[in-house]
């Protein structure tokens, strides 16, 4: 989490919008979010559009979006793959710093 949010939009004309704009009581995190229904309704008008996302042309469809956890076409068992793919990772990291440290 980057606080404040605002630094988050770097690029020009980037926009910071979060998910509970959409769906208050929406609880997503970096992993859930990429099969999220609010997150890829918030990307897709962004990229309807052709530049930032708008939540007010998204909010007229908020009650379907905010009542459907996954987005259409997304699979649950991805979040599941991905965090089993990051864990690997870091472990595999870790392991190497490991052998590193005592190589030293």
């Amino acid at each position: 989490m980057v606080t404040p949010a605002d630094d988050n939009a770097q690029l020009p004309s980037a926009k910071v919008i979060s998910v509970q704009q959409l769906c208050p009581l929406r609880l997503t995190n970096h992993l859930t979010m990429t099969i999220d229904a609010a997150a890829f309704a918030i990307a897709l008008d962004a990229l309807k559009h052709d530049g930032a996302a708008s939540i007010a042309r998204v909010l007229p469809k908020a009650l379907g979006t905010c009542l459907r956890v996954n987005a259409k076409g997304m699979q649950p068992d991805l979040v599941n793959q991905l965090k089993a793919t990051f864990d690997d990772l870091i472990n595999g990291l870790m392991w190497v710093a490991q052998i590193a440290v005592s190589i030293l």
